[in-house]
């Protein structure tokens, strides 16, 4: 119980004693689009609810001008972009739902909101740009007819996504993709490339699969721009109620729009880490990186030289002027973050007797404690997702508990997401860390995804809470079925089941097999593909 403790407090009281701002119980939002817009850069995040403090961090530096809105306040709150693969590999039994899917959102949209449809092969065909209207909406999606023709996604989004970049349009954007899937041209951009394009959170993106000839590995890739962006998925064989799909897409409706004003000197045109907290019944961090403008164009850098011309007198009798009733109802409405030179005296002391009164605990532990142990283990790292970045940590033997369960804090946790469909749920975990990662994706449902990092040493899988992979929606797979490592230089399967078998590639696995990316997993009766990044 001591070792526990001084575990817990020795981080902590290190945080105190640098002088930053302790956390324990911060959660990790979704950034949704992140750009720069002359001065300013502007977030749309995942709306947390009631909030009343925001609090922005720039780098190293605290940013003291932050402001959030609600998306309805908007004059154009959001563009909605269908793109639909037309080709007759979306067959006709899918045609009639995805044609009542994309009609009631456009029949349920926002006051403003503006849509453009458009159909895809090599390239995309515009059938309707940036209208409000319903009744052009609809016409647009009822006119859409579909060809015998080769479609490639992958270069059509690419450069749609591209424009989207370049546009000085700060409003936030959304792609709703209906296809079989994503593959690549002879000669054109890699899914590689394009998922690279979209770490810059450009803009969410909704996808609606078909299944069409063996096309799982297609869909894997065309769901997974959506777990990357922010976004979710369904597999049209799955859904029953058309409104669920209309409602999954339609809850970013709900989104944040967030303005920040970069300090003068954080305007160098350098790309820096953002972080965002907002804190209300509980405290949400979203983190994105963005590039700064630069300081010749800077409001802030106009506003410190204003403010530096009028003399002290005159900026006194202005501030009098204004009522407290005036800037209680501003501080209200638009929150801003507090640095510590504006900490009023009882907090700062406050402050120096809780860093007074760990020092005392840990003494006290330590003393107690004697010589009794000659090695004391470090903490453990305590691993967490934060939207479009990866922590730096790294825990051994880590697992992750069933679905619905609180982790054991003294794991990595899996980030879990579920999506209900018609076959029951689905589980997707991926343990974010630094290092050369292993993922299973099951060849026959492309939802069921599932990654660890080697960092650790090993890689557990099997139904068993203490694997870093734990499946646990087929019988056939064992406790501890498998085990991942890296041997020199390459990495290696060994099989740990003694009743349910083993297979790489159809063969049976007998001692430790190389695996490669492409490589095909049996374990019990399921079929797991092998990608290995890093």
């Amino acid at each position: 119980m001591k070792r526990k403790l001084i575990k817990i407090l020795a981080p902590v009281l290190l945080l105190a004693l640098l002088g930053a701002p302790v956390s324990l119980a911060a959660e990790s939002g979704t950034v949704y689009s992140a750009k720069t817009q002359a001065d300013d850069l502007v977030m749309y995040i995942e709306n947390p609810g009631e909030y009343s403090q925001i609090e922005c961090q720039i780098g190293t530096q605290m940013c003291e001008t932050v402001t959030a809105s609600p998306l309805t306040e908007e004059a154009v709150p959001l563009e909605t972009i269908f793109l639909i693969d037309n080709s007759l590999s979306v067959t006709e039994e899918y045609r009639p739902a995805i044609s009542d899917i994309l009609t009631q959102l456009a029949a349920n949209r926002m006051d403003g909101e503006i849509f453009t449809v458009a159909v895809f092969s090599t390239e995309i065909q515009y059938l309707l740009e940036d209208s409000n209207d319903y009744t052009q909406v609809k016409a647009a999606i009822d006119s859409i007819t579909y060809q015998d023709q080769e479609t490639y996604l992958t270069d059509v989004l690419y450069e749609l996504l591209e424009e989207l970049r370049a546009s000085d349009d700060s409003r936030l954007t959304r792609i709703v993709i209906v296809s079989d899937g994503v593959d690549n041209k002879e000669i054109g951009y890699t899914k590689e490339e394009l998922y690279s394009l979209l770490n810059n959170h450009i803009c969410p993106i909704y996808t609606l699969g078909c299944t069409y000839n063996g096309n799982s590995e297609e869909l894997e890739n065309m769901f997974s721009l959506s777990r990357r962006t922010g976004g979710e998925s369904w597999l049209l064989d799955d859904v029953s109620d058309n409104m669920e799909v209309v409602s999954g897409i339609a809850a970013l409706n709900d989104a944040l729009k967030v303005t920040i004003t970069p300090k003068a000197e954080a305007c160098d045109g350098t790309t820096k880490g953002i972080s965002l907290t907002l804190t209300g019944a509980e405290q949400v961090q979203y983190s994105v990186e963005m590039q700064m403008p630069f300081a010749q164009n800077s409001k802030a850098a106009e506003e410190e030289d204003t403010a530096a011309d009028v003399p002290a007198e005159n900026t006194e009798t202005l501030a009098d002027t204004s009522s407290p009733e005036t800037n209680e109802s501003a501080e209200t409405l638009n929150p801003v973050i507090k640095t510590s030179e504006g900490l009023p005296v009882p907090l700062i002391a406050g402050g120096a007797a809780l860093v007074l009164i760990l020092v005392i605990i840990c003494v006290i532990l330590l003393k107690k404690k004697g010589k009794k142990d000659e090695f004391q283990p470090a903490p453990d790292s305590i691993i967490t997702g934060t939207a479009g970045r990866q922590p730096s940590g790294s825990s051994s033997g880590a697992g992750a508990a069933g679905s619905g369960q609180k982790q054991n804090p003294t794991r990595a946790t899996h980030m879990v997401s579920k999506e209900q469909s018609g076959t029951g749920d689905k589980e997707r975990r991926t343990l974010y860390v630094w290092g050369k990662k292993v993922y299973l994706t099951d060849v026959n449902d492309p939802r069921q995804e599932f990654s660890a990092s080697l960092q650790s040493g090993e890689i557990l899988a099997g139904w068993d809470s203490d694997c870093q992979i734990c499946i646990r929606y087929n019988d056939t797979v064992s406790g501890k079925h498998l085990s991942i490592r890296e041997k020199n230089g390459a990495v290696v399967v060994k099989n740990l089941s003694r009743t349910n078998p083993l297979a790489v590639n159809g063969k049976t696995a007998e001692g430790e097999v190389e695996l490669h990316t492409g490589d095909v997993l049996t374990l019990g009766e399921i079929n797991m593909r092998v990608r290995i990044e890093g």
